[in-house]
């Protein structure tokens, strides 16, 4: 399967299934078109070729602005991520490619969740929680103080 037409089911498996808006659709039909694009540049031939450091090139050059002329937002390049790591896990499920090279590729958003999933598993209590949400939004020279407070569980920080 060429790389149009994969893209092509993927976007007709998005518009059955519902799951986006018209603006989301047309931002991965963008993010993937580029992303092919520079695949056809980089001599990769195949969906089943592209390996994790690809995917990394790749990102490097997103977010440098070496392609689209400037450099991506956060926000653009989570949004590319996911459109990448959507695309590649309906090739997984539905076409039959084995690799998906974006697997290990995570946004700061999900780095975000890891880090409160993790605080839940070492029994902090809802306070402490909060407070390294909290902590995590300071200037760094404010974030060790406030954390040792909260880890010595004083009332008043």
């Amino acid at each position: 399967m060429d790389f149009e037409e994969a893209l092509d089911r993927f976007l007709k498996h998005l518009a059955l299934s519902r799951t986006g808006s018209k603006d989301t659709d047309d931002a991965y039909r963008r993010d993937l078109t580029r992303f092919i694009e520079w695949l056809k540049d980089a001599k990769i031939t195949s969906l089943e070729d592209v390996t994790k450091e690809d995917i990394s090139q790749y990102v490097t050059d997103l977010r440098s602005g070496k392609i689209g002329g400037k450099p991506l937002s956060n926000a653009s390049y989570a949004r590319n991520l996911s459109s990448l790591r959507s695309f590649f896990r309906y090739l997984n499920q539905y076409e039959g490619i084995d690799n998906n090279p974006v697997a290990m590729f995570k946004s700061s958003n999900q780095r975000r969740k890891n880090h409160i999933i993790q605080a839940v598993r070492r029994e902090y209590t809802v306070c402490q929680i909060i407070a390294e949400v909290v902590i995590r939004k300071l200037p760094p020279g404010k974030q060790k103080p406030l954390r040792q407070c909260c880890q010595n569980r004083e009332r008043r920080c």
